[in-house]
C-alpha cells in the first residue's frame, strides 16, 4: 500500500523533498498544496535574471507538468491549508476539503521583513508581481525580495 505524503508549500524545500522521495522511496503518493496559482518556481532569479529578461519564464519553474504527471505527483494550486490536525493525520483546506496523510512536510518558506523607515518600497514576492516592475520609477528606493 502506498503511503500518503502531503507537502504544504512548493519552493526549494519541496523540490528537494520530491527529488529524495523519487530517488529513495517509490511507495509514496505525493500531494502538494500551495496557495500560489503557479507551480513551484525559483524565487531568487525573480529579482535578477527574470526581471532583466535574461531568463525566460519556463526555466524558472522547478518541475514541469510532464515530470509531475510521470511521477504521479498531484499539485493543488491556489489551495491554502487552513488547519493541520497532526494527531488525526489530516489537513483542512480553506475551502473545507479534508486530506489525510501518513507523512506531512511543511515547506512554506519565509515572508519578507518589512522595511519600516524606507518610503514607498517595491516588494516582489511572487511571479505575478513581476508585472508591477513596469511601474517602478524614481520614487521607489529599493526592491525587497523574499
Amino acid at each position: 500500500m502506498r503511503k500518503e505524503v502531503i507537502i504544504v508549500g512548493f519552493g526549494h524545500g519541496t523540490d528537494a523533498v520530491i527529488s529524495t522521495l523519487i530517488r529513495e522511496h517509490t511507495n509514496y503518493s505525493i500531494k502538494i498544496f500551495t496557495q500560489e496559482a503557479l507551480l513551484g518556481y525559483q524565487k531568487p532569479p525573480l529579482s535578477k535574471e527574470f526581471l532583466s529578461g535574461s531568463l525566460n519564464k519556463e526555466r524558472i519553474f522547478f518541475r514541469n507538468p510532464e515530470f509531475l504527471k510521470k511521477h504521479n505527483i498531484e499539485v493543488f494550486l491556489s489551495c491554502p491549508v487552513k488547519k493541520i490536525y497532526a494527531n488525526s493525520k489530516h489537513i483542512e483546506l480553506s475551502d473545507g476539503n479534508i486530506h489525510s496523510f501518513d507523512a506531512l512536510i511543511i515547506a512554506t518558506g519565509s515572508m519578507p521583513r518589512t522595511l519600516g523607515s524606507i518610503q514607498n518600497p517595491f516588494h516582489l514576492h511572487n511571479l505575478y508581481e513581476d508585472r508591477k516592475s513596469t511601474r517602478l520609477n524614481s520614487s521607489h528606493q529599493i526592491i525587497s525580495y523574499a
